[in-house]
């Protein structure tokens, strides 16, 4: 089975959207095969989502009430599997301790690593966010929303290209 590992700073608002979103949506579309996972650059282990990460969630039944925080050194990405940074911070940081130039960099264990905003490339819900996922911690339940809203339309746009 190949795995998509969503990989943001903390691993406590929009990797673990993505991959519980990313469960459901691949099986709406019957896609077999793939396993969802995540984790954080930064993560503080066992750490919960905050409430307004819950709240938003929730709000498009995605629930993160029993996500607790994994860091990447918890993760053992092969040669088939994903690897999704949500922005080019923690890209540049998985590509900085694989020690590769950013044009050359693959993931851990020799997985495929790419930016999740590749995904929406040329779509019109990327317009002004550019490369990365805005990260909402610390910010009101609008900006969860926002970000979620973000990620359900890159998730699903990068579900299609996987099932192509």
């Amino acid at each position: 089975m190949k795995t998509v590992y969503f990989i943001c700073f903390g691993n406590i608002c929009r990797s673990p959207f993505a991959e519980k979103y990313a469960v459901i949506a691949a099986a709406k579309l019957g896609l077999e095969g793939w396993a969802f996972d995540g984790a954080g650059i930064g993560a503080t282990r066992g750490h919960p989502c905050p409430k307004p990460a819950i709240a938003a969630a929730r709000e498009l039944d995605v629930d993160l009430t029993t996500h607790l925080a994994k860091h990447t050194e918890e993760i053992h990405p092969g040669p088939t599997d994903r690897v999704i940074a949500m922005d080019r911070f923690v890209f540049g940081s998985l590509a900085n301790t694989l020690g590769a130039p950013l044009s050359d960099v693959k993931g851990p264990g020799g997985s495929k690593l790419e930016l999740m905003m590749q995904s929406l490339a040329d779509h019109p819900a990327a317009q002004g966010v550019g490369f990365d996922v805005p990260d909402p911690m610390g910010q009101s339940i609008a900006s969860y929303r926002e970000c979620y809203k973000l990620l359900q339309v890159a998730v699903d746009r990068f579900l299609e290209r996987i099932t192509i």
